[in-house]
């Protein structure tokens, strides 16, 4: 004999899978195999929880139908399962909003302590332009790297000839903040990993 589900407590119970087939039901009247199709899932998986529905009094199956019984009750268990998948989506989106607002406080932190490090070296515009486009590009992707297929590739990521890219890479060579390194027709420019370290440090040391 089936049981009736009567307190708040134990609607929501019902979610999950249970709900989808409620949701399917209310369409109207299916057979298990139809039920597995319409939701992907196998038959031996998906009798467990008609008969468990069925115990609570919710659905019944005559010959090869099954049909909903309650349907204010099941009403009632659908839009309890909505409100709780609003209230996880608002959960997960306030966690996102609060993790990139963290990372945007981070890279403006790293940044400081960069513009921090160029104003005390002094250099040239050239090399200003050419550490800080590269250290903007670590902050966005984590990479410490660039590799470009061709010279013009990597001038047009700099903003410089070749030339000019040369010679202020090579004053950031001598300070240990990059270096470039060519293979074959591969060009690869990189901030030292110890320099990047060296930033982060002054970042927390102010923590």
């Amino acid at each position: 004999m089936s049981n009736s589900i009567t307190t708040t407590t134990t609607l929501t119970k019902i979610r999950g899978l249970s709900v989808k087939i409620l949701k399917a039901l209310k369409e109207g009247p299916k057979t298990t195999i139809e039920l597995g199709l319409e939701l992907e899932v196998k038959g031996n998986y998906l009798r467990p929880y008609l008969y468990n529905l069925r115990k609570y009094g919710l659905i019944e199956k005559s010959s090869l139908l099954w049909t909903i019984v309650k349907e204010d009750i099941i009403d009632n268990i659908i839009n309890i399962n909505k409100e709780k998948e609003r209230v996880k989506v608002s959960k997960r989106t306030s966690e996102k909003r609060v993790k990139e607002e963290k990372q945007l406080l981070k890279e403006e932190q790293l940044r400081g302590a960069f513009e921090c490090f160029l104003k005390q070296k002094k250099y040239e515009v050239i090399v200003v332009d050419i550490a800080r486009k590269f250290f903007e590009h670590y902050l966005k992707t984590g990479a410490k790297f660039v590799i470009f297929g061709t010279p013009e590739e990597m001038e047009s990521f700099f903003g410089y000839s070749r030339e000019e890219i040369g010679k202020a890479i090579r004053k950031l060579t001598n300070e240990r903040v990059a270096y470039k390194w060519k293979y074959s027709s591969e060009i690869k420019i990189a901030l030292y990993g110890e320099f990047v370290e060296n930033i982060k440090s002054l970042v927390n040391n102010d923590e």
